[in-house]
């Protein structure tokens, strides 16, 4: 985040950050009590964390999800139509990357729209492909939101941001789509020149 937000990355500089709420609840880089110029995702689960620092104005959304079976209720609760009968069509194996894939990647969108979960996600359509890439389709949205997704260690992490043409670059080590191993280590900083740390 200091890195991005062109501060120095010196332990006294770093004691001096912090994240705040927003209104929304969004969260909202701070240093010595100054808003950063800068926005940040975050997302954790199962003692992984994903962070994701853009520009102003680039709204990012981030969402990391343990790759684990989901029951029937969850899928129908949360998954559009379109996306249960994907599930269906797929291995057994497969089944719990693709339903945790899919929830990820609306989780990222909602928030890059700063909706969170005031949207019924079945109306949010998540189309993956297997390069790492998908593509969110909202109600509320003219255009879809584009994206990027990735595995390690258990987890699928998904980034997403409205800015139009927007696709946040692949972590450094290639733990991109769907033959990719390794834990998402970095993510994407949009108009930075080198990934931020996670």
């Amino acid at each position: 985040m200091a890195r991005a937000c062109g501060l120095p990355e010196r332990i006294e500089v770093l004691s001096q950050l912090e994240l705040r709420a927003d209104p929304r609840g969004a969260p909202l880089p701070v240093h010595r009590g100054r808003r950063l110029a800068c926005e940040v995702s975050l997302s954790h689960r199962a003692g992984a964390v994903l962070c994701l620092v853009g520009a102003v104005g680039s709204r990012p959304g981030c969402d990391i999800e343990w790759v684990e079976p989901r029951s029937a209720a969850f899928e129908r609760c949360f998954l559009a139509d379109l996306e249960q009968r994907r599930l269906a069509a797929v291995s057994d194996a497969l089944r719990p990357l693709e339903a945790n894939l899919s929830w990820s990647a609306k989780e990222s969108a909602l928030k890059a729209l700063r909706i969170g979960l005031d949207l019924d996600t079945r109306k949010v359509v998540v189309d993956s492909s297997s390069d790492g890439r998908f593509t969110v389709s909202l109600p509320v949205e003219a255009s879809p939101l584009h994206g990027r997704w990735g595995m390690h260690a258990g987890f699928v992490w998904t980034a997403a941001s409205p800015r139009p043409g927007w696709i946040p670059a692949a972590p450094e080590g290639g733990d991109v789509g769907s033959t990719a191993t390794g834990r998402p280590t970095q993510c994407a900083v949009p108009g930075a020149t080198s990934p931020a740390r996670v």
